[in-house]
């Protein structure tokens, strides 16, 4: 389940309280559900997945969520993939759909251009093998219908 549940503790007990009281809503929902990441830090389970996943993040959270007002506290989940997943979660959840994720990636630009440059390799050889098998398909049919001369030929010399 996605929802808090107050009445329940994690073995660690690492609920994380917000300095100005409860979330009622979600400020904003975009870059993987950033939004919804004070929501998120309410849910022992959610809490546990974090740490375990991303360890370093988990730490760096549970210290500002003594001190920050809930708002403050979704910077850092900006297209964090544990937040993403809970807000999908959440989403199929109560809604029963799969949402449609906004969600940024920072990809390194020489491997952008390695994946180019294997996708247009890629294509060309497709081509070749494209253009290879109409070749191979024309010669086929010419020498059937070379064989087919050759057997009108010899069938008018038995006449």
């Amino acid at each position: 389940r996605t929802l808090p549940n107050f009445a329940m503790e994690s073995v660690s007990h690492d609920q994380m309280p917000f300095a100005h009281g409860d979330i009622k809503n979600i400020p904003y929902v975009h870059g993987g559900f950033f939004g919804a990441a004070p929501f998120m830090l309410t849910n022992p389970h959610w809490i546990s997945i974090l740490r375990i996943l991303m360890p370093d993040v988990y730490v760096e959270i549970s210290r500002r969520a003594a001190y920050a007002p809930a708002p403050k506290l979704i910077h850092w989940a900006e297209n964090n993939p544990v937040v993403a997943a809970y807000g999908t979660a959440h989403e199929l959840e109560f809604s029963g759909r799969v949402p449609t994720l906004e969600w940024d990636v920072f990809l390194d630009p020489y491997l952008v251009k390695r994946v180019e440059i294997v996708l247009n390799e890629k294509e060309g050889f497709l081509q070749r093998q494209r253009d290879s098998r109409k070749k191979a398909h024309k010669e086929s049919h010419r020498k059937d219908d070379d064989h087919g001369l050759d057997v009108m030929e010899g069938e008018n010399d038995d006449e």
